[in-house]
């Protein structure tokens, strides 16, 4: 028995066959949908099996441990299993309280972005989120993390807040950042070169970049949206980007 902790890629087809083969095996099967949207009625119908989707509370209790014990059980986690820390804590977790755990990885956007716009991975620098504005809170965390990759020539992968009633898109996300770094002080403005996807790993992906205010305004259709502040750029990075400029 033990508890299968699978990712499915950014879309549902990009489920690997060993994820299905895992998934077909388990008796009880799962959809976390906390760290990234749902995707039930996709997985149900390439999987033919029951899913339940949870929420955080449930994934980050003992309830799949203690289930794990006497079941397989498995987890199935938009893009790759082992990015969130809510995962990695649910594995060291399993191995603590000796139950058997097992992974299986998946397409992650933290390597399909940077590819997609011809951004070399390894000249990344710490990702950040930006979330939804709440009354009362107000970080800028997620415009120091940028400010802190530039200063230092590295690119930023910027991901955007989920919440039940819906996804932030990157006009979204750019505006606040925008509102931080006017509070915040620093050169980052409407000029700043940015990049921006829409559905990565999707048939109908958008790619879009240019100067920040024209980013904004660039039309990307449904969410999930995904932003890059690029740092120093390599010539090759510099010609992949003009691929998808806009003005």
């Amino acid at each position: 028995m033990a508890l299968h902790i699978v990712g499915i890629g950014l879309v549902p087809q990009d489920i690997t066959v060993r994820g299905i083969e895992t998934a077909k095996a388990c008796t009880r099967v799962f959809l976390d949908g906390y760290t990234s949207v749902q995707v039930e009625d996709g997985l149900v119908s390439l999987l033919k099996e029951d899913i339940e989707t949870l929420d955080r509370d449930t994934i980050e209790s003992d309830q799949l441990i203690e289930m794990a014990r006497d079941e397989e059980v498995c987890l199935l986690v938009p893009g790759d299993g082992m990015t969130a820390t809510t995962h990695l804590t649910l594995v060291m977790d399993c191995e603590e309280k000796g139950v058997d755990v097992d992974v299986v990885p998946g397409i992650s956007i933290a390597t399909v972005v940077p590819g997609m716009l011809g951004l070399q991975w390894y000249k990344f620098g710490r990702s950040t989120t930006v979330p939804f504005p709440q009354e009362g809170y107000a970080p800028d965390s997620p415009y120091q993390a940028i400010r802190s990759n530039l200063e230092t020539g590295l690119h930023t992968l910027v991901l955007l807040d989920i919440r039940p009633d819906g996804l932030m898109t990157a006009s979204e996300g750019l505006q606040q950042l925008l509102d931080m770094a006017a509070k915040a002080g620093g050169t980052f403005g409407p000029g700043t070169i940015v990049a921006a996807v829409s559905r990565a790993g999707a048939l109908d992906q958008i790619a879009v970049a240019g100067s920040l205010e024209n980013v904004i305004a660039a039309e990307l259709g449904d969410p999930p949206h995904t932003v890059v502040i690029p740092g120093d750029l390599h010539f090759m990075e510099e010609d992949a980007l003009k691929r998808f400029w806009i003005d």
